[in-house]
């Protein structure tokens, strides 16, 4: 049995969750514990955190420390969202969280957000064959995520967490009307999502993840008197928020028995909530009463009994085929040089280097790679770089994505360079990584030279100082040895080594 550890430092407060993990079963819960430290008020106020704030996280932590050393923890993560990442004093805050804790938190983007909440919703949700709409409502941020077929298709983050909205609309005595009608204007971009990412689309699930969420389905059976607090209907709603309206901050605490510190964000909340059941028309909201540190705890537990990680590999294809369709792909030319290019890094495992990250960085890429022909097939490598980097591609970090999106732009024409910004702009080490993942997709672009499959089969070996390939179809493949020799100048330039095509 291994025991994993999920910290997650929200916008409203942290949290720590510690789960046991046997053979392939879900993480069984052993603790858990919240402290209330609203760093999202310093934050959406004035950009950083204060002074005040970083030291009741520096004891947080410690504490969190002392019980993750008592439960003999075999592996943490530690994450940060909106807030976090929108700080900008947020490095020196970790680097003393870390030098006093020993935990080192990483802040998240929302793609990666939605991926892990995604997770948690599919543990408790069976979603094959299920198109559904997952609305994940934090203090800093709301992501929106579009499951088609069980995958998530698209993503998008919008800046309307409960207390980001009360830090820009007023406190806790605003006047409910005005209040609603300001979070309403603000809210007009999530309808312009609405109409360009769903459009007509059906679903058949609204599923809402979150604190506030889970509030309002437990108001649901203490208001109105209903028998579960996991679902909640859009007339419900319109009840409850009449009632959180009518009553003064003090009453909710006192008469509610809510949080102080959830008293005040729960009325937000439920505005925003109404606002997207408007919008997506649905009339009914799942409540699965998961967060994303169930998913954090699903992804160590898979790390430690699934090594191939093969959930990941295949969401992150998904999310590679969604992209490429949006952009016309040549689908089978994708498929084709993904194939050939896992081949090669396998081949050459033994002098690359490289890790499992790397070959699912460099499946990504492959299926990626021509997607800029969408603008231009003239410096389509270029055009591919920028759309990668502007695309969320949910299951990779923003690091990760940079590095795909290099390793596109170097598949074709110009080696890397440090005078190319997005190159130089990575850390020595992600360079030398971007130079070997090139070259290696060069060789396997080359091979469907002329899109068109004609090589249906490929040999290789590394013999000497020369990697020789053996290339097989039914069809004349000619061109396609002049192209891998043609293409085999990074490859001979990163690794010292010669690439011949027997006869």
């Amino acid at each position: 049995m291994s025991v994993i550890s999920a910290v997650d430092v929200g916008s409203n407060g942290i949290r720590l969750a510690i789960a046991s993990v046997e053979n392939k079963k879900d993480p069984q819960t052993l603790y858990y514990c919240r402290e209330s430290i609203r760093i999202g008020e310093d934050v959406f106020a004035t950009g950083m955190i204060s002074p005040e704030t970083t030291q009741r996280l520096i004891e947080a932590f410690k504490k969190f420390r002392s019980i993750i050393d008592q439960y003999h923890v075999n592996r943490i993560m530690a994450f940060g969202t909106s807030a976090l990442r929108e700080s900008h004093n947020r490095l020196d805050i970790i680097k003393q969280i870390t030098a006093a804790s020993g935990i080192e938190v990483t802040p998240i983007d929302g793609d990666e957000e939605a991926r892990l909440i995604s997770k948690a919703v599919q543990s408790k949700i069976n979603l094959t064959n299920k198109n559904a709409i997952l609305v994940d409502l934090g203090g800093g941020s709301a992501e929106i995520i579009v499951l088609e077929n069980g995958r998530a298709s698209t993503t998008e983050s919008f800046k309307m967490g409960g207390v980001r909205l009360l830090q820009m609309f007023g406190n806790r005595k605003v006047d409910g009307g005005r209040f609603t009608s300001l979070v309403h204007d603000y809210l007009e971009p999530t309808r312009r999502f609405v109409k360009n990412k769903i459009g007509k689309k059906k679903f058949d699930l609204f599923v809402g993840t979150g604190g506030n969420i889970d509030v309002l389905g437990d108001l649901r059976k203490q208001l109105l008197g209903k028998h579960s607090n996991e679902y909640l209907y859009a007339e419900e709603l319109q009840q409850i928020l009449a009632k959180l309206h009518s009553l003064s901050f003090e009453d909710r605490v006192i008469k509610m028995k809510l949080r102080p510190d959830r008293a005040d964000v729960i009325v937000p909340a439920a505005i925003v909530l109404q606002f997207l059941f408007n919008q997506f028309g649905h009339s009914k909201l799942i409540i699965p009463r998961v967060s994303i540190r169930d998913g954090i705890l699903i992804e160590l537990a898979e790390e430690i009994t699934d090594p191939e990680h093969i959930h990941l590999r295949d969401q992150l294809l998904q999310s590679a085929r969604v992209i490429g369709r949006k952009y016309k792909f040549d689908e089978k030319h994708a498929e084709n040089v993904a194939i050939f290019a896992e081949q090669l890094f396998d081949i050459t495992r033994k002098f690359h280097g490289l890790n499992k990250e790397d070959r699912l960085i460099l499946s990504v890429t492959a299926w990626l790679h021509d997607i800029g022909q969408f603008i231009s097939i003239t410096d389509h490598h270029k055009h591919s770089l920028y759309i990668i980097n502007a695309s969320p591609i949910i299951g990779l970090t923003q690091l990760q994505k940079r590095i795909v999106a290099n390793v596109a732009r170097y598949h074709n024409k110009s080696f890397p360079k440090i005078r190319h910004e997005n190159y130089s702009s990575l850390s020595e080490f992600d360079r030398e990584r971007v130079r070997k993942l090139s070259a290696i997709l060069r060789i396997a672009d080359a091979i469907d030279f002329e899109h068109a499959g004609r090589v249906s089969k490929l040999a290789a070996s590394v013999n000497n100082d020369c990697l020789v390939l053996d290339l097989k179809g039914s069809k004349e493949i000619l061109l396609t040895k002049w192209a891998v020799r043609k293409h085999s100048e990074l490859f001979q330039d990163v690794f010292n080594m010669d690439v011949v095509v027997s006869n």
